[in-house]
């Protein structure tokens, strides 16, 4: 049995799943996504995700069976900004390489050298360099359901339009939409209440997608091509990277791509369609910058990260043992009553908005100028052309776990309506 992912624009079949995920109150119905009850008590990605925040903000360090939990905003600043006493190295968390992604889970100095190498394929200005293309993929995703008074958010915008542009960086086709996807899910959200069973998968889905990357570098080792894989190829032939380099690299961005801004932007259209008094912001293109940081400041699509510590060392009081591993809830930083006035208040035109959503430290997100950029065209096209919007009575948000998203998020709207000036 198959779903359709798509609008038109970029549509794919992508299979149903055979089992329940792989939580214990997991309600994974009619979505090929993992997902969680809306009324979970035991994660940190809910509705009510927020008022946890805010409480775990200035809870104390626990150890549990898994290792260590830091909470605190201020053990969270600690840990984030100690790369060195708490490595985000591949022993942290199984992400689909052994040898770990490039550059998030490498440790200083290597970090830095593959920074140095990155950061100015994401800048500002190359950037803001893709604003017209980006502008356009939003508006023909629009076009394909505008007439119909209702969508699939997720299908038909939310996963489409940033992984649109994100194959397009890498200069893979469109068509490849929704091998991406399963295998993405099985890395991130693997569908099996087994452990075992559950690192089979992601161990699967991550040689699928390094032999994916692989064949593709292969083809443009004889066809250089203007996008990203060509210039890794080029960095390979430089000496400045190897092909397992090239390919942790390529691994992270998917990831990156196919499921980050997919989440947030799930997460905040499912808070604006209940918020009416939100949305009239987001109708003045002045206002959706801060907007757009507000709303990464409270949706964190990814609110926790994986370390292992290097060595014996103390967190709010906490000992912590060299080889412990350490989940760190980066979300509470946002949501500190201490850093922040009126945590728990969404409002758009906050200023001087300091928050964790691209990470703290070093591992600071590296397509974060990307991410705005989609962000703000998303929203400002979006809400140009579909300023009211609902959700379908009796709905009720799916949240999805490890990165934060809602699946299948249906909306409805007046069929039709005409753009704002």
């Amino acid at each position: 049995m198959t779903r359709r992912v798509g609008n038109g624009i970029v549509s794919v079949e992508v299979p149903k799943p055979t089992s329940e995920d792989d939580l214990p109150d997991a309600a994974a119905r009619g979505s090929s996504r993992t997902v969680i009850s809306p009324d979970s008590q035991r994660t940190v990605w809910g509705d009510d995700a927020p008022e946890r925040w805010v409480a775990l903000s200035s809870a104390p360090a626990t150890l549990n069976e898994f290792g260590a939990l830091i909470t605190s905003a201020a053990g969270v600043d600690f840990a984030m900004h100690e790369p060195n006493l708490f490595s985000s190295g591949p022993d942290a968390a199984f992400i689909g390489s052994d040898t770990g992604l490039i550059p998030l889970q490498m440790d200083p100095p290597e970090h830095a050298r593959y920074r140095r190498m990155l950061d100015p394929l994401f800048s500002p200005k190359r950037m803001a360099a893709l604003e017209a293309s980006v502008t356009d993929l939003a508006n023909r995703c629009i076009d394909a359901f505008i007439d119909r008074g209702h969508c699939n958010f997720s299908e038909e915008f939310g996963n489409p339009f940033p992984i649109g542009i994100f194959l397009n960086l890498l200069g893979l086709p469109l068509a490849g939409m929704a091998d991406f996807i399963r295998m993405k899910d099985d890395l991130i959200r693997p569908d099996s209440d087994d452990a075992a069973e559950a690192d089979q998968i992601r161990h699967r889905a991550g040689g699928e997608i390094m032999t994916l990357f692989s064949d593709a570098l292969i083809e443009r080792e004889t066809e250089a091509r203007e996008d990203l894989l060509t210039h890794f190829l080029d960095r390979e032939r430089a000496g400045d990277l190897t092909r397992e380099e090239s390919l942790n690299i390529c691994l992270l961005l998917l990831l990156a791509g196919l499921d980050t801004v997919t989440g947030t932007l799930e997460v905040a259209f499912a808070l604006l369609a209940r918020r009416p008094d939100l949305r009239q912001a987001l109708t003045e293109p002045a206002r959706v910058s801060a907007a757009v940081e507000e709303l990464l400041r409270w949706i964190v699509t990814s609110p926790t990260q994986s370390r292992i510590a290097t060595a014996d060392t103390t967190v709010d009081g906490l000992e912590i043992k060299a080889g412990t591993l350490v989940k760190i809830v980066q979300a509470t930083w946002n949501f500190d009553p201490t850093r922040v006035a009126n945590p728990l208040e969404v409002d758009l035109s906050r200023t001087s908005n300091q928050h964790s959503s691209f990470g703290v430290g070093v591992h600071r997100c590296l397509g974060s100028h990307l991410a705005r950029l989609e962000l703000r065209v998303a929203l400002t096209e979006w809400h140009r052309r579909l300023p009211e919007y609902w959700l379908p009575e009796g709905y009720e948000p799916r949240y999805t776990p490890s990165l934060r998203g809602v699946a299948d998020l249906p909306l409805e709207f007046a069929a039709n309506p005409q753009p704002q000036p």
